[in-house]
């Protein structure tokens, strides 16, 4: 019986995601890297004559237009993504609203989120990419646990980005 409704579901409700805002605390490493990730991978899509999946990321305690952090920045450059002209959010409530899917980095923040804007859709990203694990204060692990973080952050934005581009917004 599960399987017919999720079918119906998806038949009825299923279209695919054009935005995703992702929603971290300080907007300066893990949610910015997974709009960048997202977005180049939206760039090849394009490319290829695909829909793209637009993203754009912000922080519940970020301060506005910080770059985003040097690991961060670094981890991007060896996969010749510029990160630049990255400028940290701090998040909104209409952002939820100008985005159809909102995508947090852990647990806690969804919780906010969710206290702030009940009628959002909001999954946390390891929920969405259905893998890993929740990703919170990245700017606090060491550097090799970093490296395996944004490593798994960038599998997960990948599986965002092809689930996203099929049709799973609920």
């Amino acid at each position: 019986m599960k399987l017919a409704e999720n079918v119906l579901r998806r038949f009825i409700f299923g279209k695919p995601v054009q935005t995703i805002l992702f929603v971290g605390e300080r907007n300066r490493d893990a949610s910015a890297v997974a709009e960048l990730l997202l977005n180049h991978y939206s760039a090849i899509a394009v490319k290829e004559g695909k829909q793209p999946v637009r993203a754009s990321s912000a922080g519940i305690w970020a301060e506005e237009g910080l770059g985003i952090s040097t690991r961060a920045a670094a981890f991007l450059a060896s996969r010749g993504i510029d990160s630049g002209a990255f400028r940290s959010r701090k998040f909104r409530e209409q952002m939820c609203d100008e985005n159809q899917l909102t995508i947090t980095l852990d647990m806690g923040v969804k919780g906010m989120l969710l206290f702030k804007k009940p009628e959002a859709v909001i999954y946390t990203f390891s929920e969405y990419s259905l893998m890993g694990a929740d990703i919170s204060k990245a700017s606090e692990l060491d550097d090799s646990e970093y490296a395996r973080t944004m490593e798994e952050l960038a599998e997960m934005t990948e599986r965002t980005n092809k689930r996203a581009s099929r049709n799973v917004t609920y």
